[in-house]
């Protein structure tokens, strides 16, 4: 009952905590030639976006000053669009512009990493550049996360309770 008792205490301190809003930029990066199997891409795709060197080349083209290793996961990733040759590069920040800023800058640096490796993988270009998102994400995500944390935490204390009133049987 206590543990219940504070993760409400936690949700209603989540829910009325003020939070900058979150934008949403995307930028499409597309294989235009592909030598290995498209089923191959996405995994590597993800390992190439994910190195310190795409990391560092992504915050030299953005030229903000932000630290490289702040940008990949945290504000930008790339999502790969399983069985097809395109990689989505996500960016979510509290800058509508920087938020289209970083996708950019970090398809442009997929792009460049992946046509790195040469014809071995492929050929690479941006295929859609992100837009400056009008409007921030809407923040129903994140009560609907805070959510399923109480459900979970309600549905783990009533098995508890469920394995306790069974044990003394």
């Amino acid at each position: 009952v206590a543990m219940l008792v504070a993760i409400g205490v936690f949700a209603i301190g989540e829910l009325s905590r003020p939070e900058k809003p979150q934008y949403h930029a995307e930028a499409l990066v597309v294989a235009n030639e592909l030598a290995v199997r498209v089923e191959a891409l996405p995994k590597t795709a993800v390992a190439v976006f994910e190195t310190a060197a795409t990391s560092e080349l992504l915050a030299e083209l953005a030229g903000t000053g932000i630290e490289p290793d702040t940008l990949i996961p945290e504000i930008v990733r790339a999502e790969p669009v399983e069985t097809t040759s395109v990689i989505e590069v996500d960016a979510i920040y509290s800058n509508p512009d920087l938020a289209a800023l970083y996708a950019n800058t970090g398809a442009e640096a997929l792009k460049r990493e992946l046509n790195r490796i040469g014809p071995g993988l492929g050929s690479f270009s941006v295929q859609t550049w992100a837009r400056v998102p009008s409007e921030p994400i809407p923040k129903a995500r994140r009560q609907l996360a805070i959510a399923a944390i109480l459900a979970g935490a309600a549905f783990s204390l009533a098995a508890a309770a469920l394995y306790a009133r069974a044990g003394r049987k």
